[in-house]
């Protein structure tokens, strides 16, 4: 998330040379299915000697060009009286996007932290790659090991996937406001 909300903050309010294009190619980062970065990120983690092990498992998930589209087109709604007014207060650029656009747009942030805590959890794929050892594999991983070649035990399973959504579950409980307002924020004028 963070990483998202320096890169939205960047190409939303610096004018640097190359910034549509620097975002242009952004996007086109999203047209590239997942599937297809996976051979490329494999290797890369391999040549750092990251396998299995926590790095392996984190820094891919570290940005997302999704979550920076979402941020920057919110930042684009503020208007740029809300930077001039903090410019004359004497706050930097770096206040004004901690004091100002964070907060008006807590909505979004939380939302995407939500977003981003979910796919990051209920990731199975990558670290079903990276990992070798039970150790540093994740809780989808560790559900996949139910099954095994003569049975399935359907009874162990739904008992360790219900315990796996207990968080999950605690997650949105709490955060369930933010999640409706995020949305709902869109359709409020006034």
């Amino acid at each position: 998330t963070f990483l998202s909300i320096m890169m939205a903050y960047a190409t939303s309010r610096f004018d640097f040379p190359g910034r549509n294009v620097i975002f242009a190619c952004l996007l086109g980062l999203m047209m590239v299915p997942y599937e297809m970065l996976i051979i490329t990120n494999y290797v890369t983690v391999t040549k750092l000697k990251w396998l299995d092990t926590f790095w392996a498992l984190i820094v891919p998930g570290t940005a997302s060009v999704y979550y920076t589209y979402i941020l920057r087109n919110n930042f684009l709604s503020v208007p740029d009286s809300y930077y001039y007014s903090a410019r004359l207060d004497g706050a930097n650029s770096w206040k004004y996007l901690w004091r100002v656009m964070i907060p008006m747009n807590k909505s979004a942030v939380s939302t995407i932290v939500l977003l981003n805590a979910i796919g990051e959890w209920n990731s199975f794929m990558w670290p079903m790659i990276v990992t070798n050892t039970d150790a540093m594999r994740t809780v989808q991983v560790g559900l996949y090991t139910f099954n095994n070649d003569t049975s399935t035990r359907y009874d162990l399973l739904m008992a360790a996937a219900t315990i796996i959504i207990l968080p999950l579950m605690l997650l949105f409980i709490v955060a369930r406001k933010k999640i409706v307002s995020a949305f709902s924020h869109g359709g409020i004028k006034g």
